[in-house]
Order: C-alpha cells, then structure tokens, then sequence
C-alpha cells in the first residue's frame, strides 16, 4: 500500500483529504507544517507528498526542496489555492486546482509509484 504524507494546516480539509485517500487505498501520514514533515523523515517513506498550503510561490518553492531534501523518492503534489497560479513556479511534480478530484490526485500518486 503506497504511503501518502499529507501537509495541511486547515483541520477540516486537512480530514477531508485524509479520508477520501484512505478510501482509495492509501496508508495516510498527516503533518500540519514541512518543518515537521522534515523532522519526521526518518519514520516515514512516502511515496507522495500533498502539500496544500496557502503561502507566496517564492515560499512554496523553497517548502518544496526542503521536503526533496528530506523525501527524495517521494512525488511532491501541490494543491494550487486557484486554477490560474503559474504551476510551473513551485517545483512540484504534480499540481492539483480548484475545483479538486480525489480521482485526479490519485491518478497522479499511482503512476509515480513503483509498479511491482
């Protein structure tokens, strides 16, 4: 079962994004902030990142290497605040916009994982 560490401040969508991708078969790590994901690097092996949070996209890009320098295996998705921002300046590997798909987020994390 792949792992997904999902980072969000927002308690509700925070429970929300939890459940839809426990449903869809994934084991779910929470983390409210990437410092804390990044001090958790040694107990979790993701093999996605949701990263959703509302910042600057110069913060954003920095958030992002940080998280590689502590995952670098791991997919970094970032859930855009709108579906206009300039995907191309965070440095993910995958983006997500309003209006959001589970379907679409989990298409992403399975052809990112390792086929057995």
């Amino acid at each position: 079962m792949a792992g997904v560490l999902v980072i969000e401040n927002e308690e509700p969508l925070l429970r929300l994004l939890t459940w839809a991708l426990m449903d869809a078969g994934f084991s779910v790590s929470l983390s409210r902030t990437v410092p804390d994901a990044a001090i958790r690097a040694g107990e979790l092996d993701p093999t996605a990142i949701i990263l959703n949070m509302s910042m600057l996209a110069e913060n954003k890009q920095s958030e992002i290497k940080s998280l590689r320098a502590a995952y670098p295996l791991a997919c970094v998705i970032d859930m855009l605040t709108s579906n206009v921002e300039d995907v191309t300046r965070s440095g993910a590997d995958g983006y997500a916009a309003p209006p959001y798909r589970v379907s679409d987020i989990v298409d992403q994390i399975n052809r990112w994982q390792p086929q057995s």
